[in-house]
């Protein structure tokens, strides 16, 4: 990822919305950065941001890292509720517009309002990590050698033999015969034969492709009481030979997969 330019300054001081805009503007208001602590008595907010990383699961990253340190609060809104590290983002920090002195809003989590007279900001050192491993419950992907991309009753068979009897739809629409379908039914969904009637969804198929004699999909769990048909679909995923699974920030073999978390 790029990243962005440092500042040589170690500390600067803020007074009004237009520096403070200028100075988030350089950090690309923190899109996606971190707010790490937050002390109380006095009041200092430590942010940060990656500037080096891949998000792959135990690879090393760098965050740089900021405290910023009001004079003479006039208001805080704050209400501390859950424990802060490197592992939650935000979405940005933004400057507030203030009849006196200077605001900035975070847009967490944490959601913090302050405004203040002033703001003193010091650069610390760069933070240096690994990503922790991660797994997403709702998301799977899939690369495996394979001459096509398999056929939808390919999967109407692997489910039977775990006892599903599943169709393909469109979003909100009748179960689609699978002869019907087109080579590459990316945007259909896997539902349940008996729950067609009474769902909009199901488990959604984003995409499915070849290139160079390899076939990717990816799979969304967008019904909240498939969690056994998910189940199923990993173990059938994970048995496909020489298939290389992404979930979450992690890869897997079809084998590690079984033996770790088929049971998700």
């Amino acid at each position: 990822m790029k990243s962005p330019k440092l500042k040589k300054t170690i500390m600067i001081f803020i007074k009004t919305y237009e520096e403070l805009n200028n100075w988030l503007e350089e950090y690309n208001y923190f899109e996606d950065g971190h707010v790490l602590k937050i002390a109380t008595n006095p009041l200092v907010i430590t942010i940060g941001m990656l500037i080096s990383g891949n998000f792959a699961a135990n690879t090393e990253k760098e965050i740089i890292n900021f405290d910023i340190i009001p004079i003479n609060v006039s208001s805080c809104n704050y209400t501390p509720d859950f424990v802060l590290s490197e592992d939650l983002y935000i979405e940005s920090i933004e400057p507030v517009e203030a009849c006196e002195g200077v605001g900035l809003q975070i847009f967490g989590p944490p959601v913090l309002t302050l405004i203040a007279e002033s703001f003193t900001i010091s650069e610390n050192d760069i933070i240096k990590s690994v990503f922790k491993p991660w797994i997403s419950r709702g998301n799977i992907a899939i690369q495996a050698p394979m001459e096509e991309i398999p056929k939808p009753d390919f999967w109407q068979e692997e489910f039977k033999k775990l006892d599903y009897d599943i169709v393909f739809r469109y979003y909100a629409g009748e179960s689609k015969p699978h002869q019907l379908l087109p080579s590459n039914y990316g945007g259909f969904f896997f539902q349940l034969e008996n729950r067609i009637n009474t769902t909009n969804q199901g488990i959604f198929i984003p995409y499915c492709s070849i290139e160079n004699g390899q076939v990717s999909m990816s799979f969304q769990q967008c019904d909240p009481d498939l969690d056994s048909l998910w189940t199923a679909l990993t173990i059938i995923l994970a048995n496909i030979p020489d298939v290389k699974i992404s979930c979450g920030n992690c890869k897997f073999t079809g084998a590690e997969w079984k033996q770790k978390f088929a049971s998700l």
